[in-house]
């Protein structure tokens, strides 16, 4: 009832603005962005070559997603748990019938009828050479090289009618020169056979044997493959005190609530090694070894991929054989699906693959989740750099925004995996504020569906050396936040390293800030302002202490295994980071959806209010970049580390005793 009342009332408030008394012809700048300093103009544009422009129409009800998501997400709401579904969140941002009628008016009066609109009939898309989309947007356009080669045309400034400034939010590719960077950090380890790092490295760290370990390691109180998840309601109230405190060392599912870094399944001495982590370890630090997830049907995770990255099968194959054999069958059988002509190239490797180095974060991605979530479901994405639909006409340049792209798409798919991470970002001030918050918008949208959206927080800390200034043409010295880490509604996970203790990583800098675009929001006002004060002025001027603070959390990035065109290695950064702590995520799910109680969703108004208690404080290492030391690591939250890292069987505990109750 309140969702129909909130909708009803907004949308009648569009309406009742009424449409423009006539058509002006006259345009004015919609929008102009300063071209980053990563990037090099060539030159005019070819008029002969071709744009898939998408134009995002003006979505009704500003505000009212985000009013939800915050509801459905918050433990101390009554609405907590109640996402909504795909068709209520199309009836709430769907543009108005005067928004539709006077953009499609204006592409006809140009001549321009062959076009599509997604699903949600906020977003049109169409192919257009670049002579019409430069007199249709009264602009010109200029190709542009990027340091690491690639090649794009954009317009740092364009305009539309005057009348359709309230009608339209952004048009791209025109201003955005987001360019997704893999958060992948290579560590100076050879690539060798398999049998070479077994020779090297404790058996427990391996496959079949680490299994048997931990299974009958003394003290597991589970030795029957895995643990069972409460069938009632009563059996969780009756281990918990009125206050909510538990009153022993084991939660309702029998997994043991030990203390720090403890490892769940057993020693950790015998099964992690900080210069080679495997699965063995990742499973039995955070506390997932022998769980065993009882809805594998009904729950999974999702990692998507640009930049010609295909999650090789063969190598997972061969991963899987080494660190998690009853795993192995996934490898051939994990739906992969290909959007806007991403990449899928599997079998022998191709010379322009491995001179490129690309599969390595996929695969990086591929293994963290697999290993840690198997049998549950799993699917990959892989976003390229052509339209929607294939128009007759070609672009010879990779002129689209593969990352809008492959939000669109998935917006429109009424089923979703209930946890998506993705490692893949850039510094916010390469896109504009109104491509930034479009997209963070539409990030929103998942969440508040009930889809738990994971992003990496980058390898550079506050920012990459020698880059850390404004990109306004002052060049004032800043600290440089990554994007969507920086979005608020995305859960944002930066890299520990080591075990004993485990600290934020040293080999390269986890990334840590506060947004420039984004306000803080309401779920961490308390903790951050705690933080910033406890600061004590340092880093003053340097970045925006009433931005969106990230990371969230954190998880191990450093040194993690993984094989690529059939050779094994190590490999760190905040990649590995963010599909592990979704992983984690993943099973705590499994255990809600098999006790009757929705996907988690949206996790960080849970975190920030009673779920960082069961995170690993990480209190040791900075954010270091820009030539400073960054931001410290302290007691509770921290710009390094967020929260800290996963202890699984806390973090069960936390979402058992928050979840909504079952319907019965």
């Amino acid at each position: 009832m309140l969702f129909t009342q909130l909708v009803l009332s907004l949308s009648a408030i569009g309406v009742a603005r009424g449409r423009p008394s006539a058509k002006r012809t006259s345009y004015a700048i919609k929008e102009r962005h300063i071209v980053p300093r990563s990037w090099t103009k060539l030159g005019p544009a070819s008029k002969r070559d071709t744009l898939q422009l998408a134009i995002g129409l003006k979505q009704q009800n500003e505000g009212l997603i985000e009013q939800h998501l915050m509801e459905v997400s918050d433990p101390g709401h009554e609405r907590y748990g109640q996402h909504l579904s795909h068709d209520e969140v199309k009836a709430i941002v769907a543009p108005s019938n005067e928004t539709l009628e006077a953009v499609q008016s204006w592409l006809s009066d140009h001549g321009i009828t062959d076009w599509i609109h997604n699903d949600a009939k906020d977003m049109i898309h169409c192919s257009l050479s670049i002579e019409k989309a430069e007199s249709l947007l009264d602009t010109e356009y200029h190709a542009f090289k990027h340091e690491d080669g690639t090649e794009i045309n954009r317009a740092p400034e364009w305009s539309l009618p005057e009348y359709l400034h309230d009608h339209i939010d952004i048009v791209q590719p025109t201003t955005s020169f987001f360019h997704p960077q893999k958060e992948v950090m290579e560590d100076g380890q050879p690539w060798e056979s398999m049998s070479y790092w077994q020779s090297q490295n404790k058996p427990g760290m391996f496959g079949e044997f680490a299994t048997e370990k931990c299974k009958n390691s003394p003290g597991n109180p589970n030795t029957g493959g895995g643990y069972q998840v409460p069938q009632t309601d009563a059996q969780q109230d009756a281990s918990r005190e009125p206050g909510g405190d538990a009153v022993d060392d084991h939660n309702d599912m029998g997994i043991p609530l030990l203390p720090g870094h403890q490892a769940v399944g057993g020693d950790i001495s015998q099964v992690c090694e900080t210069e080679f982590v495997t699965p063995q370890c990742i499973r039995t630090f955070y506390g997932t070894i022998n769980y065993k997830p009882q809805v594998p049907d009904r729950n999974g995770m999702a990692t998507t991929n640009y930049l010609k990255e295909t999650a090789h099968r063969g190598d997972i194959e061969l991963f899987m054989k080494a660190f998690r054999p009853d795993a192995v069958p996934v490898a051939n059988a994990f739906e992969y699906e290909v959007i806007a002509d991403g990449a899928n190239l599997q079998g022998a490797y191709a010379q322009e693959t491995i001179a490129t180095e690309a599969n390595k974060e996929a695969n990086m991605d591929a293994t963290q989740a697999i290993s840690v979530i198997y049998p549950s479901k799993f699917k990959v994405w892989s976003t390229g750099g052509s339209p929607p639909i294939q128009f007759a006409q070609s672009t010879p340049k990779n002129t689209n925004e593969p990352y809008m792209t492959w939000l669109d798409h998935a917006l429109g798919q009424k089923e979703l995996p209930n946890v998506i991470s993705t490692s893949y970002g850039d510094d916010e001030q390469t896109v504009p504020y109104s491509y930034a918050k479009r997209a963070c918008s539409g990030l929103a949208q998942l969440g508040v569906r009930g889809i738990t959206v994971i992003f990496s927080s980058g390898d550079h800390g506050v920012g990459k050396e020698g880059a850390c200034f404004s990109n306004d043409g002052k060049k004032t010295p800043k600290f440089l936040p990554e994007f969507p880490a920086s979005c608020p509604w995305v859960t944002a996970v930066g890299a520990t390293a080591g075990f004993q203790p485990e600290t934020a990583t040293v080999g390269f800098a986890s990334g840590g800030g506060f947004s420039n675009y984004f306000s803080m929001p309401a779920y961490q006002n308390a903790t951050v302002l705690r933080y910033i004060q406890g600061l004590g002025g340092a880093h003053q001027g340097l970045y925006n202490p009433n931005g969106r603070a990230y990371p969230d959390v954190s998880a191990q990035g450093n040194h993690d295994v993984i094989v690529w065109n059939g050779r094994t290695s190590t490999m760190g950064g905040t990649s590995a980071s963010a599909p592990t702590f979704a992983a984690v995520i993943t099973l705590v799910n499994d255990a809600l959806i098999a006790a009757g109680k929705p996907a988690l969703g949206f996790l960080n108004p849970w975190i920030y209010s009673t779920a960082y208690r069961a995170l690993n404080d990480i209190v040791q290492g900075s954010s270091f970049g820009c030539g400073t030391k960054g931001f410290p690591a302290v007691q509770g939250w921290d710009a390094v580390s967020g929260w800290g890292t996963p202890n699984f069987s806390r973090l069960v505990q936390e979402a058992m005793s928050s979840a909504p109750r079952p319907q019965r």
